[in-house]
């Protein structure tokens, strides 16, 4: 079970090492005369996990002991080579009995399907059929490998191109929340460039409900895509991340409950504001962080708040200010306008 790094304890380390590294030297060490009395060769399988490569808080134990099964399978290819491969299969979230509780409650299988590149989760199918590709002579040139078996979901993690790059021919679905001062500008661009699919419009004025983006954003084509006062059919559009631009000041805590949703239903957000999001820690208390971080962890998805709310003192000031500047590494508010860490800290 996933505990807090300060609560694992050197058993744990030492359990979760044995039962991971261990078990699988000793039925490897146990099997491979057998193997090369029997046929003079074949295959062995480990089964490790995307947490030997991915980084969650609550694993320090199980994710160690699954990336030393990993490094493991590596070194005993090199030693059995080669009449005995070594391969792993690594899945990602598979629908077995563990995870009976997540299948059946839709709060917490939609964040987990959301964060999987292919949106669904897996079966135990995928990984029989995996193993039998390594096992089979489908894979016979295949040794000190470990095939990924997650929908992508540790390709999220690796350095690859920007999905804005002109080659990309994938427009990020955004869902815009707000369209005041800021928003309406925000509002402009999601329409107008095509690095961006606008899914959904959030408004709080009854007034503004019912209205084409376009309209809202005095843009003269219609995008079909009606204005809501109701979050929920926002989010049920899926947009990869939002831009929260509503105001927050004179509503901070119904502001701090949205993001928790949209964090929750794993989808990133990019907001204006409050501006103490741009760094919380030991400015709010904890009990203001805490939900969003859970939010955001749940959910797998990142919050980033520029702060530049109300759209003056935060943006266009420092730039002024840093402007005779500019030539300077050490302009405190360049640093602090292109270094905001974001508040889900993955």
């Amino acid at each position: 079970m996933p505990a807090p790094l300060l609560n694992t304890s050197t058993k744990d380390l030492r359990d979760a090492f044995t039962f991971n590294v261990t078990t699988a030297h000793a039925l490897t060490a146990a099997a491979v005369p057998l193997m090369l009395e029997h046929s003079g060769g074949g295959s062995i399988i480990n089964i490790t996990s995307t947490m030997a490569r991915l980084s969650a808080r609550g694993f320090a134990a199980y994710g160690t002991a699954k990336a030393a099964l990993a490094q493991y399978t590596r070194l005993a290819a090199l030693d059995l080579a080669p009449r005995i491969r070594v391969n792993a299969i690594a899945p990602g979230s598979i629908l077995t009995s563990a995870l009976e509780i997540v299948a059946s409650n839709d709060a917490l299988r939609d964040p987990m399907e959301k964060a999987t590149p292919l949106r669904r989760l897996g079966d135990p199918l995928d990984i029989a059929a995996a193993a039998v590709y390594l096992a089979s002579q489908a894979g016979s040139f295949l040794t000190g490998k470990t095939l990924e078996v997650d929908g992508g979901l540790t390709y999220r993690t690796s350095i690859s191109p920007s999905p804005i790059c002109e080659d990309s021919g994938m427009p990020i679905r955004v869902a815009q929340v707000g369209t005041g001062n800021v928003g309406g500008h925000a509002l402009t661009e999601l329409i107008t460039n095509p690095a961006f699919e606008l899914t959904g419009v959030w408004v709080s004025s009854e007034a503004k409900a019912g209205k084409d983006a376009a309209e809202l954003a005095g843009l003269d084509t219609p995008t079909g895509i009606k204005a809501t006062n109701d979050l929920d059919a926002v989010l049920a559009t899926k947009p990869e991340c939002a831009v929260y631009t509503a105001m927050a000041d004179n509503r901070l805590m119904e502001a701090l409950e949205d993001y928790r949703r949209i964090l929750a239903a794993g989808v990133n957000v990019v907001g204006s504001g409050p501006v103490f999001l741009q760094y919380p820690w030991q400015v709010i208390p904890d009990e203001l962080i805490s939900p969003l971080q859970a939010a955001a962890e749940a959910g797998q998805a990142s919050l980033y708040v520029n702060g530049i709310d109300p759209g003056f003192a935060n943006d266009l000031l420092p730039l002024a200010l840093a402007a005779p500047a500019r030539a300077s590494s050490r302009s405190a508010a360049w640093r602090s306008s292109t270094t905001t860490p974001t508040t889900a800290r993955p």
